[in-house]
């Protein structure tokens, strides 16, 4: 029992205490050193996005650091990705995990970085010059600073290795059948594992559109919004899911207040940038970000956090391209989208491939064909669904058929 929940049981039945100590407990694990997390992002023909986070170590001036950590990723081609069976057995049996056989890459020494007063350290990487269509497993490893206080911080005197697998897709224009889901409303609570989320397991594409946490009240009483997202990631059912399968996220209300349509006034900022560091960072970027640092086989450099960024964006796999809408941010009374993210939409409607702001769009529109388009929306476009279906419709419920866009 916690120190509170016993000077409260002097005054308090034994009910009462007992919900304090749970509590009381849950805030005691949610600020607990986090361990080091590793997941699948944005996957291509020739890339994959990996994003990289451990817990800031802590100094004696009771400062936090991230350059303490010694962090190395390796990765090799592989016959065929492990079976889900097989995934599983290795979360319930772990081994060692060697690095030193035939094959590997070299080891890739990430730097993770933090960012204002987060208490956690996270760096994306691009594995580039993939083959398509070829499967690879790849293997982390952290190491904490040699201090005494880092190792009793982060629980780990020696090494914590992360290990996953992932298959590349066919070249752009290439048809190939592929398996993507989507989800939302994760409402992940403390102590209780998201267990179902092992049927998507398997997929080739996550697409986590809205409602990742619930970071409005009551959800966010008492608690910070990295320490609502620590509590997701973590999860070990969506910990092995990110390691095996490509997670693409787009926000939606309850990251920010329940019917957002305020645009980026606060608490979006905060919202949004917590949003970006643990979800948002590991989708393609519109624009290719100017501060990366790029080496054969691998680019790094940008890191989460950035609200002001755009955050809508397009995919392709093989022949199917996706546009995935922020519908929160531009509303205003008039449209959900605002006239920039309208004319991106419109342009890949027109033209092939990605759109016009990619890096890479002149070649896919004159050479990948596309055969199939989606529009990924995190809101209903249609008012037949739910209770969407009474009349006169409930006024707190959006569609798009209620905005010009």
């Amino acid at each position: 029992m916690s120190p509170l929940a016993s000077a409260l049981s002097v005054v308090f039945p034994a009910s009462f205490v007992a919900v304090v100590a749970v509590f009381s407990c849950v805030l005691y694990t949610n600020h607990r050193g986090t361990p080091p997390q590793v997941g699948l992002g944005a996957l291509t023909d020739t890339s994959a996005v990996v994003w990289v986070l451990a817990s800031s170590l802590p100094q004696s001036n009771r400062s936090k650091d991230c350059s303490g950590w010694d962090v190395n990723l390796r990765y090799r081609v592989v016959e065929s990705v492990p079976s889900v069976e097989e995934q599983l057995r290795r979360v319930r049996e772990p081994s060692e995990i060697s690095t030193s056989g035939t094959g590997w890459s070299g080891a890739f020494k990430l730097q993770l970085q933090g960012r204002g007063d987060m208490k956690t350290c996270s760096q994306i990487v691009t594995l580039t010059g993939l083959r398509p269509s070829t499967a690879y497993e790849y293997v982390t490893t952290f190491k904490p600073g040699g201090s005494s206080l880092a190792m009793l911080y982060t629980s780990a005197t020696a090494s914590t290795t992360r290990q996953g697998s992932f298959q590349t897709t066919v070249e752009k224009g290439q048809q190939k059948p592929f398996t993507f889901v989507t989800s939302s409303c994760l409402l992940n609570i403390d102590m209780i594992d998201m267990q179902p989320l092992m049927s998507l397991m398997g997929a080739d594409l996550f697409l986590l559109i809205g409602d990742a946490v619930y970071a409005d009240f009551p959800w966010s009483f008492f608690r910070k919004y990295e320490t609502i997202y620590l509590t997701l990631i973590r999860d070990p059912f969506f910990a092995m899911l990110s390691l095996h399968t490509p997670v693409l996220a787009m926000y939606d209300d309850h990251e920010i207040c329940n019917n957002w349509n305020s645009g980026t006034k606060q608490p979006y900022p905060d919202a949004i940038g917590n949003w970006s560091w643990f979800l948002g960072s590991r989708n393609p970027p519109l624009k290719k970000p100017d501060d990366v640092e790029t080496k054969e086989g691998i680019t790094m450099g940008a890191v989460g956090g950035d609200w002001e960024q755009e955050h809508y964006f397009p995919h392709q796999v093989g022949d199917v391209s996706f546009f995935v809408l922020d519908v929160r941010r531009y509303r205003d009374g008039k449209t959900l989208l605002g006239p920039a993210q309208l004319a991106e939409l419109r342009q890949w409607l027109r033209e092939g491939g990605e759109s016009a702001a990619t890096e890479e769009s002149t070649t896919e529109r004159s050479g990948a064909q596309v055969r199939l388009k989606v529009v990924v929306s995190p809101v209903p476009m249609t008012r037949n669904i739910g209770e969407a279906r009474r009349y006169p419709p409930l006024p707190h419920v959006t569609y798009w058929c209620d905005a010009r866009c």
